[in-house]
């Protein structure tokens, strides 16, 4: 039974992280869930974490 286990998982891990798929426009799953995470995060948030700083830092909560 390990066995089967085993070789369900290798190919679980290759169908999951490495296999191509058509529908994810030929990437693997983690390649496009990189990519959609890697796309969706809106440019400039590192600066509104900065100017939100800057309000607080007058107010004294910072």
């Amino acid at each position: 039974m390990r066995e089967v286990q085993a070789e369900l998982d290798t190919y679980l891990d290759y169908y999951n992280r490495r296999r191509p798929h058509m529908a994810l426009g030929g990437l693997a799953p983690l390649e496009f869930l990189a990519k959609i995470r890697r796309d969706s995060v809106p440019q400039g948030v590192s600066n509104v974490v900065a100017e939100y700083r800057v309000l607080l830092l007058p107010l004294g909560v910072l």
